[in-house]
């Protein structure tokens, strides 16, 4: 084989390579047999497009500059293949009187098969002509999956599928942390419930065991009454009377009347008692006793048993009657 054979072969093997796509030429319709003085060509910028990527409509269209070329409003819209941004016009005059034009028009790539630009038509306004747009294909070009070290996919990286009918997205998977973020939550409350709960009780501790109510002051009276009729049965009618008129009728006027008898004479506490106002309190009931009581008391005067005995039901009668007028629930 000479060298020249195989020169020759060799430029036939690279006319053969498909080197990448080609603009469209496409001539204008024209009149039968009048020279066209259009020339339109149509390409994909960039192509292959990456999936989700803009993808440009290049038109290119050499003119009379004479001649002003319309572009259609409304393209047909797709959802695989929508149209981003607005028209791009750029026109360059060239010699001969003539004009080549640019036009740009954005879609965006959408799919991963079977997507064409929409085939319109351009019309010159001087002379009626019409300049058809084919659809062209547009070829999507898928990333390779990129393994992690454990064989995956890495968060966030988008699976595309040429063959497949919808498209995979991984994320990293939150729940764990939502699930700790919830616990610890929880920890926290229940501690401050804990510490507020044990603060309240250590107060209510603190604080020791509500106050016991005082007793009605005649229920006391009455008890120590009682308890002094030992001394009369025993004979000590002196003690008896002591008893009964300081620890007993004195404390009860105290307590009941709100008067310091304890350490007055019988006529101030019957000039106390004069104001008063209650209608079962017998003020001479109070005079006759006191005045029998000290007598038995200073002037060591001697007094019967059963006159001490009287004098004792007496002081009882007083007692009830002016705790039954002045305390309710009061009972003889």
């Amino acid at each position: 084989m000479t060298p020249w054979m195989g020169l020759l072969l060799l430029a036939s093997a690279a006319d053969v390579v498909d080197a990448g796509p080609r603009p469209v030429e496409v001539p204008a319709l024209v009149d039968a047999g009048a020279p066209s003085p259009y020339t339109l060509n149509a390409h994909l910028e960039p192509d292959p497009v990456a999936f989700g990527g803009a993808v440009d409509l290049v038109v290119s269209l050499m003119r009379p500059a004479r001649i002003h070329v319309s572009v259609p409003e409304e393209i047909e819209p797709s959802e695989t293949l929508p149209r981003t941004g607005d028209l791009r016009r750029e026109a360059r005059e060239l010699p001969g009187d003539r004009v080549q034009e640019t036009l740009r028009f954005s879609f965006l790539a959408l799919d991963v098969k079977e997507l064409k630009t929409p085939a319109f038509v351009l019309k010159a306004e001087e002379d009626g002509a019409v300049l058809e747009v084919p659809a062209l294909p547009v070829r999507v070009q898928v990333e390779p999956l990129i393994d992690n070290v454990d064989g995956g996919v890495p968060p966030g990286t988008l699976v595309v599928d040429a063959a497949a009918d919808h498209l995979t997205y991984r994320v990293a998977d939150q729940r764990p942390w939502i699930a700790l973020v919830v616990v610890v939550v929880v920890v926290v409350v229940g501690l401050l419930v804990r510490f507020f709960l044990g603060r309240r009780r250590r107060r209510e501790a603190a604080r020791g065991p509500p106050p016991v109510p005082p007793r009605p002051a005649h229920e006391v009276a009455l008890e120590r009454l009682a308890a002094l009729m030992p001394l009369l049965q025993q004979g000590e009618v002196t003690a008896f009377v002591e008893k009964m008129m300081d620890e007993v009728l004195r404390d009860y006027l105290a307590a009941r009347f709100a008067l310091a008898a304890g350490t007055r004479t019988t006529r101030e506490i019957v000039g106390d008692l004069l104001g008063v106002v209650s209608a079962h309190l017998d003020v001479a009931l109070v005079e006759k006793v006191g005045q029998d009581a000290d007598l038995v008391k200073f002037a060591r005067a001697h007094l019967a048993a059963d006159q001490a005995h009287a004098m004792a039901g007496r002081v009882r009668a007083l007692i009830v009657a002016t705790a039954a007028a002045g305390e309710p629930g009061a009972k003889p």
